[in-house]
């Protein structure tokens, strides 16, 4: 909570959330290629080694959601204290059942996957500075244009890596 705040309040310098949004796209992307099972963490001799690797590796993965639901936001801190309120309950009660209905119905994947890419498109496209030189030299219809745009390219983009993944694996 306390990183989505320090994001919310960071997305409010000028080409920072264009920024955050172009970091998003990749995250998003790799949500839909298969994930290679062969990575290894290092054990850990000592508690404080033990404590240390989780505190890291749960912040890095925490990025992605902490991205976009800043730029879900729009820099309202009550509707990210609403999203973690509804969000969290349902990853920590739900996860099991959410992974079942991702591998039964991987359209829920893809369609989670292409909402993180509009988000990312909104990011750009309502940074202060960027996104008003986009809306006043094309108009206000380029900010859902470049949301349709990355949702469609980041869906497009992790369905071919994701063929080719599998390809290659086969």
């Amino acid at each position: 909570l306390v990183m989505t705040f320090v994001a919310v309040w960071l997305l409010t310098i000028p080409y920072l959330q264009a920024i955050g949004g172009l970091i998003l796209l990749p995250i998003a992307v790799k949500l839909l290629v298969p994930e290679k099972k062969d990575e290894h963490v290092e054990a850990s001799d000592s508690l404080m080694g033990a404590v240390k690797t989780i505190i890291i590796a749960d912040a890095a993965m925490g990025v992605d959601n902490v991205l976009a639901i800043a730029g879900a936001s729009h820099g309202s801190f009550v509707l990210v204290v609403f999203g973690f309120l509804v969000s969290i309950p349902i990853i920590v009660g739900g996860s099991t059942l959410i992974g079942k209905i991702m591998d039964r119905f991987p359209v829920v994947l893809y369609a989670g996957a292409g909402l993180l890419g509009w988000t990312a498109g909104s990011m750009i496209a309502h940074d202060k500075i960027l996104g008003t030189m986009i809306t006043s030299a094309v108009g206000d219809w380029a900010a859902i244009a470049i949301q349709a745009v990355l949702a469609a390219g980041v869906i497009l983009i992790g369905f071919c890596m994701s063929r080719r993944a599998k390809s290659q694996t086969a």
